[in-house]
C-alpha cells in the first residue's frame, strides 16, 4: 500500500512522468529531483516521486520537494517496502504520460533539454518505442566523472541513430558489456510498454527477478525501433550503497541471481541458442561463486553450483579452487579469515 500524497490537481493526461524512485538516499535524491525540475520544455510533465519505506532523512526531503513544487511532483510514500521492481512498475502503471523517463535517486540528469530532444524525436517517428543517449559514470567517493568503456562493436551496435526492431535484441541478451542502453538515459512510449506488459506480466512482477530496467529494454527492442540521441544527459553513480551494491555478500548474490534468473526466462521464451548467452552466464554464475564463497553461507555454494549445472556453464578455475576449499569446512573458514582478516 502507499499513501499517494498531491496538493493541486493535475491534468489528467500528461506528455512526460518522470519516475524518481528512493529509498535511503538521503544524500542524493535532492541533486536527482534538481535535475528533473531543471528540464527545459515547452510542455508541462510530471515527477512521479515514489520512496519505499526509507529509515533516513529522505521522507522528510521528499515531502519538502513536494510542498514546494505542488504542480510538477506527486509524491508516494510507501506504506510499506514494496521493492524496486514492484514500486517502479506501479509508477509506470500510475503514470500520467504519453512518455515515461526515470532518474534513479542516486543518479542526476546533466543536459536540461533530454526530455525535450527526446519527445521531438519520439514525435516525429512513430515507429521509435525508445530514445536514449549516453551517459557518464559518476565516483561518488573521489567525485571524478568518466565515460563507459565501449568496445567498437557496442558503439556500432548500441549507439546506432536508429536501430530497427529485434536487431537489437540479441546483442542486448549477449551482455557483453554490463550496460549497453541505460534506462536513466532514456524515453520511451508507455503504450509500447503496456503492450509488453499485458502480454507477458510476469516478465516484470515475477518476485524472483531483481531488476526493472533490462526486461523494459528487451522487450520494446523486439517491437519497435530503438533511437539514439548522440549526447550525454545523465550521471550513473558508482561505488556507493544503491540497489545494485547493497554492501554484503548476501544481498549481492540476491541482487545479482534474481539477474540471471530473469536472463534465463528471457532466453527460455524466445528459445535463444545457448551460445549467445553463455559468456554472460559464465561471468555472472562465476562472479555469484564468488559471492556466495565470500559469505560463507552453505546453501548460497549449494544452489550456485545446482544452477552451474542446470545452465551447462562451466567454472573457472578460480571458482574451481573455491569450490575445492569450501567442500572443508576448516579450508573454507581459514580462506575467509586469510580474505577479511
Amino acid at each position: 500500500m502507499s499513501n499517494f500524497i498531491t496538493y493541486i490537481n493535475m491534468p489528467a493526461i500528461m506528455k512526460v512522468s518522470v519516475i524518481v524512485l528512493t529509498y535511503n538516499q538521503e544524500q542524493t535524491v535532492a541533486r536527482a529531483l534538481d535535475s528533473v525540475l531543471g528540464q527545459k520544455c515547452d510542455y508541462t510533465y510530471e515527477i512521479i516521486l515514489a520512496d519505499d519505506c526509507s529509515t533516513d532523512s529522505t521522507p522528510d526531503i521528499c515531502r519538502h520537494y513536494a510542498r514546494k513544487y505542488p504542480d510538477k511532483i506527486r509524491y508516494i510514500a510507501n506504506s510499506v517496502n514494496k521493492g524496486v521492481v514492484d514500486n517502479y512498475f506501479d509508477c509506470v502503471l500510475d503514470a500520467r504520460g504519453e512518455y515515461i523517463a526515470d532518474c534513479a535517486g542516486d543518479d542526476f540528469w546533466t543536459d536540461e533539454y533530454k526530455l525535450q530532444k527526446q519527445t521531438e524525436l519520439l514525435e516525429s517517428n512513430s515507429d521509435v518505442v525508445l530514445v536514449h543517449t549516453d551517459w557518464m559514470y559518476y565516483d561518488i567517493k573521489s567525485g571524478d566523472m568518466y565515460p563507459p568503456s565501449t568496445t567498437r562493436k557496442e558503439r556500432t551496435l548500441f549507439r546506432k541513430s536508429l536501430a530497427p526492431p529485434m536487431s537489437l535484441f540479441m546483442p542486448l541478451l549477449a551482455q557483453e558489456r554490463k550496460l549497453g542502453i541505460l534506462l536513466n538515459t532514456a524515453l520511451y512510449r508507455k503504450s509500447a510498454f503496456m503492450s509488453c506488459y499485458d502480454n507477458d506480466p510476469d516478465l516484470f512482477r515475477n518476485k524472483e527477478f531483481t531488476c526493472e530496467d533490462f526486461q523494459i529494454i528487451v522487450a520494446l527492442s523486439r517491437i519497435g525501433s530503438i533511437a539514439f540521441i548522440n549526447c550525454v544527459t545523465c550521471c550513473y553513480t558508482v561505488n556507493g550503497r544503491s540497489v545494485t551494491n547493497p554492501g554484503d555478500y548476501k544481498a549481492l548474490y540476491r541482487q545479482y541471481y534474481g539477474s540471471i534468473q530473469m536472463h534465463r526466462y528471457i532466453q527460455c521464451k524466445y528459445n535463444v541458442p545457448q551460445s549467445v548467452v553463455y559468456n554472460y552466464h559464465y561471468r555472472i554464475l562465476n562472479y555469484l561463486f564468488a559471492q556466495a564463497f565470500r559469505s560463507g553461507d552453505n546453501e548460497l555454494r549449494k544452489n550456485t553450483l545446482d544452477t552451474f549445472k542446470q545452465m551447462d556453464v562451466r567454472l573457472s578455475l578460480k571458482s574451481w579452487i573455491k569450490r575445492i576449499l569450501s567442500s572443508h569446512n576448516t579450508l573454507w573458514c581459514l580462506s575467509l579469515k586469510l580474505l577479511n582478516p
